[in-house]
């Protein structure tokens, strides 16, 4: 139980604690503090708040005893038994001479004792407060429980708090990594839309060198001017979770089961052509399938009769992937203006019952310098 009484001494020094209203202020302030502390402990039964109770009310009686002015004199007179018999007409009863008091051995005479250093003799607590100990304990007793019991919710109270400041910990830290993935992945991905968009900004077909010199875009969804379809094929832009994409599909020109559709052919213009002259480069198709199932698809190169890549066959799903092959272009691509990749997506035996090919989704196709 806590120790009131030093509380209130406490809040006691801090005032002119000789005006009876600020006590009296200080103690009403007491209450209303243990009220608050009773009400935000629903789990504590009745009588616990009760016996809090108490023991603060005995703590400020305790406390105002020694504020209390000394009593006044005790009047000279006899206490009200002995004047109750002086005022009875009954005759007294004969004394021995020489003896002014009653005998001992008669009640009715003896006089009740007074305490008159304690102004609260004869108090009587209707509470009964016993702070769960005997009656017969005295104050000590009752400290030394009330600091037991402090001592039992103290270490309860401890052991919450370090629970509490645990899990605090643990999302403190879950917080902190989870800010720091974010920022980091976010801060990469937003470089890389910013270096894909600069290579986008300057001419997907490369008439203009990218500013990172390290990608060189050859076709986006948002610039298809190097790419020729005229009786191979169709292209269309669409939109898939929120990004723009451009579906392809190899068309034959008849209805002539044996003969399959011409490729699709993507130019590499003569600006990029002079950059990638005489080195290594990869190249990277991000793609996906535009139809219900997988789609297949293949990639040649042709750079001024030479075929320097083979023919490369890819199958993609429903989410887009990144098709990578590695090509060396020969020093003499620089004064070609025949260079191309050509796409071909009827490749599969369904493709000759309605003569058309796969459907498949680019998001780009880029070459990726090597050697800087």
């Amino acid at each position: 139980m806590a120790d009131f009484e030093g509380l209130i001494r406490q809040a006691l020094v801090r005032q002119d604690d000789s005006d009876p209203a600020i006590r009296e202020k200080i103690y009403q302030s007491s209450r209303n503090a243990l009220e608050r502390m009773i009400a935000s402990a629903p789990n504590q039964g009745p009588d616990a708040a009760q016996a809090h109770r108490n023991a603060l009310e005995v703590s400020i009686r305790r406390i105002e005893a020694g504020y209390d002015p000394a009593p006044p004199p005790m009047p000279q007179t006899l206490p009200p038994r002995m004047r109750s018999r002086d005022t009875d007409p009954a005759p007294a009863q004969p004394r021995e001479p020489g003896i002014g008091v009653p005998p001992v051995g008669d009640p009715a005479g003896r006089a009740e004792p007074v305490l008159v250093d304690d102004p609260y003799a004869g108090y009587s607590d209707e509470n009964g407060y016993d702070d769960r100990i005997d009656y017969g304990a005295d104050d000590d007793d009752r400290d030394n429980v009330s600091r037991a019991m402090l001592a039992r919710r103290g270490s309860s109270a401890r052991r919450n708090l370090g629970i509490a400041i645990t899990l605090l910990a643990i999302l403190g830290f879950g917080w902190l990594g989870y800010t720091l993935y974010t920022t980091i992945f976010e801060k990469t991905d937003a470089t890389t839309q910013a270096q894909n968009g600069n290579a986008q900004q300057s001419d997907p077909a490369g008439r203009d060198e990218p500013t990172d010199g390290t990608y060189l875009v050859l076709l986006s969804a948002s610039d298809t001017a190097a790419l020729d379809t005229q009786g191979r094929g169709t292209a269309e832009i669409v939109t898939q979770s929120n990004t723009e994409m451009l579906r392809l599909t190899s068309l034959r020109a008849s209805d002539n089961k044996e003969e399959t559709a011409k490729p699709i052919l993507l130019a590499v213009q003569p600006g990029v052509l002079s950059r990638i002259a005489g080195k290594n480069v990869t190249v990277e198709i991000r793609a996906k399938s535009g139809g219900t199932g997988p789609a297949n698809f293949s990639v040649s190169c042709d750079f001024d009769g030479q075929e320097l890549c083979g023919r490369k066959r890819f199958r993609v799903g429903l989410q887009p992937e990144v098709m990578i092959f590695k090509l060396a272009i020969p020093a003499s691509a620089s004064s070609t203006n025949d260079a191309h990749f050509s796409l071909n997506t009827d490749i599969t035996g369904s493709a000759a019952l309605t003569g058309q090919g796969d459907v498949i989704d680019i998001q780009y196709a880029r070459l990726r310098l090597d050697n800087e």
